[in-house]
């Protein structure tokens, strides 16, 4: 006779089987509904209030404050929804279905990183889905989603790809919040035989010190820019750090010599490749 929790892991199974076939037969139409009903809202808006900088141009203060101010929310909010729509891509049947993750990634303080999607350089790459990037303390999770139950693949600093669902769960429900993981988180040290062409070390550190940042410490570094006191190459790794009240942790960037006096910088979402890229880093 078969236990009982065999049947039960069974039926749990085929349900999430079932699942992930219904999200890939049956709303990839769905979302294409989305993506097409989110344009044309925005679309409207944006027409909507074409004119709107002339006519506030003309009004108080005041008056123009708050039509701005109440036009700002809805806007975001469906630019986000078309940004969202058009994420979900190549649903199939192997996705890992999560029907829980928002609420998950919420009720254990996972943070979304703003603007992640064009800086990222996670250690894994997938051609489908919706990049999203979220941290809580020193941990960095990077999930790919194909709609808003289910992702095409999932990585975690210091650990690496997520194989399934309950390997997300798993990350996102742990309590070491925010204590170091079993295995420490460690900086990219992917070799990169190119050369910050754009940027030398005045035109970076004059960027840190203009935008808040701070210079908390300088040690000897691998030719890949992590620390090693025993390295006999003569690099410096430079680690710069700026607090941000809407995040656990501060926001840490590291220069490291490379060639001559073009540094090679990281933040914690990869490789920092030019001025504009620090810039925008920077503002946030």
């Amino acid at each position: 006779m078969m236990p009982e929790n065999t049947h039960t892991t069974s039926a749990t199974l085929r349900a999430d089987l079932d699942i992930a076939s219904g999200l890939a037969n049956g709303r990839e139409d769905a979302l294409q509904d989305v993506r097409d009903a989110a344009r044309g809202v925005y679309a409207g808006l944006l027409a909507a209030v074409d004119d709107l900088p002339a006519l506030l141009a003309k009004s108080p203060a005041a008056t123009a404050d708050k039509v701005t101010a109440a036009l700002t929310g809805p806007l975001a909010a469906t630019r986000d929804l078309v940004h969202r729509a058009d994420g979900y891509t190549g649903l199939n049947q192997r996705d890992m279905v999560y029907p829980d993750i928002t609420a998950e990634l919420d009720s254990h303080h996972w943070s979304e990183q703003p603007g992640s999607t064009a800086d990222a350089n996670p250690s894994v790459r997938h051609e489908r889905g919706w990049l999203r990037t979220f941290h809580r303390g020193a941990h960095v999770l990077n999930l790919w989603f194909t709609s808003p139950t289910s992702l095409a693949a999932a990585a975690l600093s210091g650990r690496g790809p997520l194989r399934d669902t309950r390997e997300v769960k798993a990350a996102i429900t742990s309590r070491d919040t925010p204590g170091p993981l079993h295995v420490p988180f460690q900086w990219p040290r992917g070799k990169d035989t190119a050369t910050t062409n754009d940027m030398t070390w005045e035109e970076a550190t004059s960027y840190l010190h203009t935008y808040g940042f701070t210079l908390t410490a300088s040690s000897l570094c691998d030719a890949n820019g992590v620390p090693d006191p025993d390295s006999d190459g003569g690099r410096q790794v430079h680690t710069w750090i700026k607090p941000d009240a809407r995040r656990t942790a501060p926001v840490s960037v590291r220069l490291y010599e490379r060639a001559a006096d073009r540094p090679v910088a990281w933040y914690w979402a990869g490789r920092i490749s030019c001025l504009p890229q620090l810039y925008r880093i920077c503002v946030r």
